[in-house]
């Protein structure tokens, strides 16, 4: 696994007396810190720094995006009347009123099954058609 940080490395380096080294830190280093060795005089002598990688904090700005459409997907808001929504139950209700009238004068229960079944499914058709 390579190092978090740096790739840095150097062996066998004459320095006579002091010399800058670049440390290239990677971009996507996290903060943290790391320990620099260098050994000198054909390892008799070794000195250790430890190095702390500092990343600026990023301040997080945030706009209104004047790139982006405005929604219209068609929904409708909450309390929008529409005709076309109010035809299903009005053709549900009128449909029941007559089985409901059949029923009475008729006499057979299959007409008030089926306006009671009707009246059912309106109310279920209603309630996701507002979603």
């Amino acid at each position: 696994m390579p190092p978090p940080f740096t790739e840095f490395y150097h062996a066998n380096i004459y320095v006579p007396d002091t010399e800058d080294f670049s440390i290239p830190i990677r971009d996507y280093a996290p903060s943290g810190e790391f320990s620099l060795q260098v050994i000198v005089g054909y390892g008799t002598r070794s000195e250790e720094a430890v190095i702390e990688v500092v990343r600026p904090d990023v301040e997080e700005t945030f706009t209104d995006s004047p790139d982006l459409p405005e929604l219209d997907d068609g929904r409708r808001a909450v309390g929008h009347f529409s005709p076309g929504a109010v035809l299903p139950v009005a053709v549900t209700i009128g449909l029941s009123l007559l089985l409901y009238g059949l029923w009475l004068m008729e006499g057979e229960i299959i007409y008030n099954f089926i306006a009671y079944v009707l009246l059912f499914l309106g109310v279920i058709v209603a309630w996701f058609s507002n979603r």
